[in-house]
């Protein structure tokens, strides 16, 4: 809802919420919630949508090619603000040096400017199933803090593979202090899921936008796509202190699209098919 130009997202009459405006019996507006005010346990959220009502910060920071500077992009209608991000980067090149966790803090970054992903081309805005999104290019890593995780975890991840890789697939891959967690396509476009120990081959990869869900406990776990099991994990997880590469690690990178990151250190079952489905709302991807 709007007064003149102004987006109103908080109404109050007196010291009461309003959450809901209606002329007769149609809904005209409605108080935003965001995916992480119905699920809101997660260690970070990475989103190029506003993931939560009370989030006042920006989605990404973006380095423009003309110049290096840097400037952050927040949203408009909550989502990413593509008119301040082309405002900012011309007719070049934008690159994304962080992407900021909107329930932690726990903000990804990328300092070399080699290893940043893109956001802008030429002067548009990259999308995927007619959205903005990242993109991987060779090389591109973006780095988390030290997260604390439970055994018994869930992850979920928006993305769009392109065609070949730069060497391995995933939107994220837990580093651990020697080894790794990963979810990976080799060049016969399957997927593997890899623990630091034991590899699982999956089912071939859809060239196509799609929710990746990884979900983990003590003794099993599931991979989902597009809010169907595709897969039964052959060993559980234990609880670490992990930090998370999203879009490659070392010298590997996807080629791909990601627009959506979330990460809970803790058990999800009850609440995957609704935060699946929140998710699918958004993006339609099934």
């Amino acid at each position: 809802m709007k007064l003149g130009s102004l987006d109103i997202a908080n109404l109050k009459l007196g010291s009461l919420q309003v959450n809901e405006v209606r002329l007769g019996t149609n809904l005209v507006w409605q108080a935003f919630e965001g995916i992480l005010d119905f699920y809101p346990t997660a260690a970070a959220g990475y989103s190029l949508r506003k993931l939560r009502a009370n989030y006042t910060g920006a989605s990404i920071e973006v380095r423009r090619s003309s110049d290096n500077a840097t400037s952050d992009i927040g949203f408009t209608n909550n989502e990413l603000d593509t008119v301040a991000l082309l405002a900012f980067t011309g007719a070049g090149d934008g690159f994304v040096s962080k992407w900021y966790d909107q329930e932690n803090s726990n903000d990804a970054v990328q300092a070399n400017t080699a290893k940043q992903p893109q956001i802008v081309s030429s002067g548009s805005v990259l999308m995927s199933n007619g959205k903005p999104a990242i993109q991987s290019i060779a090389n591109s890593r973006l780095d988390t803090p030290s997260i604390s995780m439970a055994a018994d975890r869930n992850i979920f991840i928006v993305t769009e593979r392109l065609g070949a890789s730069f060497g391995v697939f995933n939107s994220l891959l837990l580093q651990i202090t020697t080894d790794f967690y990963q979810i990976y396509t080799p060049a016969d476009n399957s997927i593997n899921y890899y623990d630091g120990v034991n590899v699982d081959t999956l089912s071939g990869y859809l060239l196509a936008q799609q929710i990746l869900t990884v979900s983990q406990d003590v003794s099993s776990g599931t991979i989902r796509r597009d809010g169907t099991e595709i897969h039964a994990l052959t060993t559980g997880a234990t609880a670490l202190n992990e930090s998370f590469a999203l879009f490659g690690f070392s010298s590997y990178a996807t080629n791909g699209y990601f627009s959506e990151v979330l990460i809970y250190p803790n058990d999800q079952a009850a609440n995957i098919v609704g935060i699946e489905t929140n998710i699918n709302d958004f993006y339609t991807t099934f």
